[in-house]
Parts: structure tokens; C-alpha cells; sequence
């Protein structure tokens, strides 16, 4: 079966924060329709241009072991 990337998740302590940061790095900007807000524990921003989409998402385990980055992928 092939797949493809639909968005790039990270595990993180303060989703709102560090989308924020990656935001004004990468020229992104939040999901139409979707803002994200502070207390979030989940924020997308967007490339406007290329379409790829970041996930930020609150995890409260330390991450020592575990990926800090997920490919989430759909089926084409």
C-alpha cells in the first residue's frame, strides 16, 4: 500500500508556544478556521504555499526514549 504524509506531529510541552515559535521561523501561519490559542494542547500551523501542515501536540511524559517526531501518514 502506498502512502503518503498528510502532516508532521510533535510531541512538545506548550503546543501553543512553540507553534508560535516555529510560526514566525517558517513563515507559516495558523489553519484557516482554526486558530490556535494559548492553553491549546493541540496547534496546526500551515505553508500557505507548499500546503504541509505541523502539529504540535501537548505530551506530559518525558520524552528520553521516545520520538519527538511522527510522520502521520494517509493511504493515496
Amino acid at each position: 500500500m502506498a502512502c503518503r504524509v498528510s502532516h508532521t506531529t510533535i510531541d512538545c510541552d506548550d503546543a501553543f508556544a512553540l507553534s508560535e515559535w516555529w510560526k514566525k521561523m517558517l513563515g507559516y501561519t495558523d489553519v484557516p478556521g482554526d486558530p490556535n490559542e494559548p492553553g491549546h494542547e493541540e496547534c496546526m500551523i500551515l505553508d500557505l504555499v507548499t500546503g504541509h501542515l505541523l502539529l504540535f501536540i501537548e505530551a506530559p511524559d518525558d520524552r528520553v526514549v521516545k520520538n519527538r517526531l511522527h510522520l502521520d501518514l494517509v493511504p493515496t
